[in-house]
């Protein structure tokens, strides 16, 4: 799947409100959320890292960002089990 260090290639330039910081506080809300669920610690960490990817394009916020982000994270996560995705 999608590691930390790859993610925050992605987040290069994001606004202070939605940069990786941002991502790192969620994902550890997010990892602990999924831990009590005892829910998938790796899908939740993939959509967790990508969950704001798509928010900007260049300097312009992206109108449907989530849209946009999915279809970006079916492209990183090609290859990758449909279950998983």
């Amino acid at each position: 799947m999608i590691d930390i260090e790859q993610a925050r290639r992605y987040y290069e330039g994001a606004d202070a409100i939605h940069d990786f910081d941002h991502v790192q506080r969620v994902l550890a809300l997010a990892e602990r959320l999924a831990r009590e669920e005892k829910a998938d610690l790796e899908i939740v960490r993939a959509a967790t890292l990508l969950h704001d990817v798509a928010r900007e394009q260049g300097d312009r916020p992206v109108a449907d960002h989530a849209h946009a982000g999915a279809e970006f994270a079916r492209q990183v996560l090609a290859g990758h089990p449909p279950e998983k995705v």
